[in-house]
């Protein structure tokens, strides 16, 4: 074992994972999964910012509502998600997959096989699938009004299970 935290020191790796600080961090409570010619297409909807990050205005920083990233694969655009902002995106505690209608139309299996496989998403988040449109536009129409898609998406659910409640 000396040994191989010897080697550990002399390539520079920590044996260790470094701790992501709370202010570092950011839960993504709402995914969106779309398909495309190319592969696949993530979306996600962000937090509102804080005061703190409106008075800072860095315009360096990806700050949209929306952040969208395409790949070859749902790995490969989980990875390219956790770059394209200043904080590391944690889908860990993500409530909410949106499925586009035509993704929901076409076959199902790559979207189950990630969600089911990866060791970071969990196996207790909701579907729901997009009418009339792709995943990524309905986020976008939600941001553009300022609406808090996680709240909706939580009410609907409420209502849904209320109304089996006093149906039976």
């Amino acid at each position: 074992t000396t040994l191989v935290v010897i080697f550990f020191i002399i390539m520079g790796k920590d044996i260790i994972p470094v701790r992501i600080e709370i202010d570092d961090l950011e839960v993504v409570d709402v995914i969106g999964i779309d398909t495309t010619e190319s592969g696949v297409r993530i979306s996600v909807f962000r937090s509102a910012p804080t005061k703190d990050e409106e008075d800072e205005k860095d315009t360096s920083k990806n700050t949209s509502r929306v952040v969208e990233v395409e790949a070859k694969n749902f790995t490969d655009a989980l990875k390219l998600l956790k770059t394209v902002t200043d904080k590391y995106i944690s889908v860990w505690n993500t409530k909410y997959y949106l499925i586009g209608e035509e993704t929901a139309k076409s076959d199902l299996k790559d979207v189950e096989d990630f969600l089911s496989r990866n060791y970071e998403t969990s196996l207790t988040a909701k579907l729901y699938i997009t009418s009339g449109m792709t995943a990524a536009e309905f986020l976008e129409q939600m941001a553009l009004n300022d609406i808090d898609v996680q709240e909706n998406l939580s009410n609907m659910e409420e209502d849904f299970l209320l109304k089996n409640e006093t149906s039976e």
